[in-house]
């Protein structure tokens, strides 16, 4: 995340909420948010606020390089209304 500002994070966080959408957890100091594509740069995405969110770092890691909508139907985890 620190490749991005922090005003970016502070956007996200006040739209998005302070929860990973992909397990329900609330972010922490031990659980920080990391900014994520939801379409990732390697599959075309673009960094704009409207392809970015926030999920945790095991969320992250397990989405890789998927869209929502393949990472969802892949992984039977409690998406919230985030998606």
């Amino acid at each position: 995340m620190s490749n991005y500002k922090p005003v970016v994070v502070e956007l996200l966080l006040e739209s998005l909420g302070t929860t990973c959408p992909g397990c329900n957890t609330p972010f922490t100091l031990s659980k920080p948010p990391s900014i994520d594509h939801r379409l990732p740069l390697s599959r075309g995405g673009k960094t704009i606020l409207g392809n970015l969110w926030l999920l945790c770092f095991s969320c992250n890691h397990a989405k890789d390089n998927r869209t929502v909508e393949e990472w969802a139907r892949d992984d039977p985890i409690p998406f919230d209304e985030h998606r």
